[in-house]
């Protein structure tokens, strides 16, 4: 039983024609509040004398059509995947009006996956999900699929691999939704594509530091290495019914490197049995390109795209810092000057794709502050020596120099001795 008093999940509510669903969830134990963004906090309403220091925290997402017609155990799925990684982190009961068998179920796996995963001993599992109405819902087969889309490098990968009907972006997950100028950016470059977009706060509720400190002992952080699959899968459900049959989510981290020693990444594993167990009704969810790692996705799906179609945008950056547009600074897809920028546009350039050609920025400063960075320790961790160093392993001799890229990868595999 938990310490606690419960997280209470009121039911969905329509607004905006239908198209943004609200839930407003009673946070009753103040020892809690912190966790949360003060600008979605109100008035904790009718628990004053149950809880006296409690808040209400109202999530919402806001769809691209109607999803009036969802049944209530649907829609309140992305606000119970909001707080259920929260809950089982601190160890907080979550309560809830309707919700969909399937997904209750499903999680009730996921919960078990990670407890018996030790990497996950800093989880506190003793909380429960309670259901006042569980539901079972089944849909009409619509053969068709959904791929859950970033436009970053695993899910353009998957998307030109699987070329599915659908595409999934979700605003908030990085990127903040109020951005507007920047997501109209986005979807400028992606308009061709077969998008439909969710708006939601499913990430935002909470400060980031303060909920990332719970995971200061994941290898790949709270973030990417523990509820990333939950909350992403989660805020999808209102615009799936009717639709799709199934959503794919691209895998980062190849499966076949568990088990070996070196790999800073073994606490990621459960991701790949977690995905296949976050679906609702009888819509499956589940992770592809599960045997690749990123060289290799652009070895095997982008470059013989980009031969035979030419380039296509890719967003790989979340540096928000760096994205900023205030001060009339310019709207980029990719900062190009972080880290994760930099491997990108290192590895693309390997193999002969010149990354001013999809969202970047690169001249003949590039590489040399990519080599500042590496030499002065900001990209010296775990998880950066790992993503660099499959890139050495796949270094093409033959390839061209972009902007200086060859003399950079022959320095850098010398001086990471791969």
């Amino acid at each position: 039983m938990s310490r606690f008093k419960p997280i209470l999940i009121q039911d969905a509510t329509l607004h905006n024609k239908g198209r943004t669903i609200k839930n407003d969830i009673h946070i009753l134990d103040g020892y809690l509040t912190p966790y949360f963004q003060q600008r979605y906090i109100y008035h904790l309403s009718g628990y004053e004398e149950r809880a006296p220091h409690g808040v209400t925290v109202r999530f919402y997402a806001t769809y691209d059509r109607d999803v009036s017609h969802v049944p209530m155990g649907i829609l309140n799925i992305p606000a119970v995947s909001a707080m259920i990684h929260f809950a089982w982190a601190v160890g907080v009961d979550v309560e809830v009006n309707e919700l969909d068998e399937t997904y209750r179920q499903g999680l009730g796996r996921v919960k078990d996956i990670y407890k018996g995963n030790p990497a996950y001993y800093w989880l506190n599992l003793e909380s429960d999900l309670v259901v006042k109405n569980s539901v079972e819902h089944t849909f009409k087969k619509q053969n068709r699929d959904a791929l859950l889309f970033s436009g970053g490098l695993d899910s353009t990968a998957s998307y030109l691999h699987h070329n599915p009907e659908q595409l999934i972006m979700i605003w908030g997950l990085d990127i903040p939704t109020g951005w507007k100028k920047y997501w109209a950016f986005v979807k400028e470059h992606y308009q061709d594509l077969p998008i439909t977009s969710i708006q939601t706060n499913i990430h935002e509720l909470y400060k980031y530091g303060v909920l990332a400190a719970l995971g200061v002992n994941c290898a790949a952080g709270y973030y990417a290495g523990y509820n990333f699959n939950i909350i992403t899968f989660g805020a999808c459900p209102p615009i799936t019914v009717g639709d799709v049959d199934t959503i794919m989510m691209s895998s980062t981290f190849p499966i076949r490197q568990y088990g070996n020693p070196d790999y800073p990444f073994q606490n990621y594993k459960p991701h790949h049995l977690v995905s296949p167990n976050l679906g609702w009704a009888n819509i499956k969810t589940f992770d592809v390109e599960t045997d690749c790692n990123r060289p290799e996705k652009i070895e095997r799906f982008i470059k013989p795209y980009f031969e035979e179609h030419g380039p296509f945008p890719i967003r790989v950056c979340g540096n928000l810092k760096n994205l900023d547009t205030h001060g009339n600074r310019p709207i980029v897809l990719n900062c190009s000057q972080c880290d994760k920028c930099g491997r990108i546009i290192a590895t693309l350039c390997n193999y002969g794709i010149d990354p001013n050609t999809c969202g970047f920025k690169v001249d003949e400063i590039t590489f040399k502050r990519i080599k500042n960075h590496i030499l002065n320790k900001k990209y010296n961790h775990n998880r950066v020596q790992y993503f660099w160093g499959e890139l050495l392993k796949h270094l093409d001799e033959d390839a061209p120099d972009i902007h200086g890229s060859k003399a950079f990868l022959e320095w850098l595999k010398e001086y990471w001795m791969v």
